[in-house]
């Protein structure tokens, strides 16, 4: 037997590199394929979403049944920068203004979208929430708009409207809208 052959037993350079290589790659790899399951959103004006969410919590939204939001905006958007989490109307630049969102309902944490690398979010008193931010006036408005309909300028969406926009500091969501 030549002294530069491989005895049993003995581990091969250049194989244990390979191999080496691989579950590096694979470990790395890993966190940026990973996504959260499809998830069906409900919102308070009784319409679904399918959302394809990734670990981080960022969702592409599709309307899948429900009244279709009146006008031209009308990309729905995920609004998680509150207390309460929405979907939003919007022109496909951001999460558009409060007043155009509606909160996500739940009756379990597996039915709200993923946050903060969670798998899920936080299901509170029958809303989707994030529980380390606190409410805000943008979140009073969206509870306000509860059961108006979808749009912003029936004569009691702009009432409720201007009523949230009084929330005060801190905000305390007026006793006839939605509490959270």
């Amino acid at each position: 037997m030549s002294a530069l052959a491989p005895r049993r037993g003995d581990i091969i350079p250049g194989l244990m590199l390979s191999r080496l290589a691989v579950l590096a790659v694979a470990v790395l790899a890993a966190p940026a394929c990973k996504r959260v399951p499809e998830l069906l959103l409900r919102d308070s004006e009784a319409r679904v979403f399918r959302a394809d969410c990734d670990a981080q919590g960022t969702c592409q939204l599709e309307q899948r049944s429900g009244e279709k939001w009146p006008g031209p905006v009308t990309t729905p958007v995920l609004r998680s920068s509150g207390h309460v989490v929405g979907v939003c109307a919007s022109a496909g630049d951001g999460e558009g203004p409060p007043e155009d969102c509606r909160p996500l309902v739940c009756a379990k944490d597996s039915d709200c979208p993923p946050s903060h690398r969670r798998t899920h979010g936080t299901c509170l008193n029958g809303l989707c929430t994030d529980e380390s931010l606190g409410i805000g006036m943008a979140d009073a408005v969206m509870l306000c708009m509860v059961g108006t309909g979808l749009g912003h300028d029936s004569l009691s969406q702009v009432e409720r409207r201007a009523m949230a926009q009084q929330c005060g500091t801190p905000c305390e969501v007026p006793k006839p809208c939605r509490q959270p």
